[in-house]
């Protein structure tokens, strides 16, 4: 029962990660703050595939990290629109992916916990 409504509960705030992301990604930069630009994003990426891991589990692992590799580039293709006027950044994209790939393993990390603390 605990791992399955862990499961649900990391599906649902995914999700929500993913749309708030790629709101907050579309806003103007006066309203989001562009300080910290590259640990924003590193964090939103690290957050998300670390959900992703835990609400999907090993069986899409992979495809949970391309997925949010192709979503940064989304949202740099999409802030480099004349419709948003951001900058889209090479470097965002890099940022991104670097932490869809420590998200994975954290959330690996958190599974094997989870399984340790609920066999079945």
């Amino acid at each position: 029962m605990q791992r399955e409504t862990i499961r649900l509960g990391a599906r649902i705030f995914f999700w929500c990660c993913v749309a708030g992301s790629y709101v907050l990604a579309v806003l103007p930069v006066h309203d989001v703050g562009a300080k910290n630009d590259k640990v924003n994003h590193m964090l939103a990426f690290a957050t998300m595939a670390f959900l992703g891991r835990l609400g999907w589990s090993n069986k899409r692992a992979r495809w949970i990290g391309v997925g949010l590799v192709a979503f940064g580039a989304f949202i740099e293709i999409s802030q480099g629109t004349a419709l948003v006027h951001r900058d889209a950044s090479w470097a965002d994209l890099a940022a991104d992916t670097v932490a869809t790939i420590a998200g994975l393993i954290l959330g690996k990390l958190a599974l094997w916990e989870i399984r340790r603390r609920w066999p079945s």
